[in-house]
């Protein structure tokens, strides 16, 4: 339970009505903490393994998620338009497919509870179950 609450601790709340996100992977995964740059690497696919060399697999809410936006702007450091822009962009050169998309938090912590490779984001107040632990992400 401490490093739950330490996780929830580091979410990204920007000021405002903001609420901020809470990045997930699964527990067969060694990572408990992160630097913005390195989530942001994973998502934006520049960056497409694990230190350990095992293959990324990031999962994305759908775009009218409200964490979605929120995701977009405290780690990846862009409003989502941009990053459609981007992803846009990477498809029609062939460089890179995006991360799939799901729809709703339990979704994405469904894909990461089954896929040991996976990181994701949810809401700040969705509970933590077995299978899956936070990320604390730093700047």
């Amino acid at each position: 339970m401490p490093a739950t609450l330490l996780a929830l601790l580091v979410l990204f709340a920007p000021p405002g009505p903001a609420r901020g996100c809470l990045i997930l992977v699964n527990d067969a995964n060694p990572v408990y903490t992160a630097t913005v740059e390195q989530v942001a690497d994973l998502f934006l696919g520049r960056r497409a393994d694990w230190r350990a060399g095992h293959p990324v697999m990031p999962v994305d809410q759908s775009p009218d998620a409200p964490v979605r936006e929120e995701f977009s702007l405290a780690v990846l450091g862009r409003p989502l338009q941009a990053v459609q822009a981007y992803w846009r962009r990477k498809l029609y050169t062939g460089e890179a497919v995006p991360p799939p998309e799901l729809t709703s938090d339990q979704a994405v912590v469904e894909y990461i509870r089954a896929h040991p490779d996976a990181i994701g984001y949810v809401s700040p107040d969705v509970p933590l179950s077995p299978g899956v632990h936070a990320v604390a992400v730093t700047r």
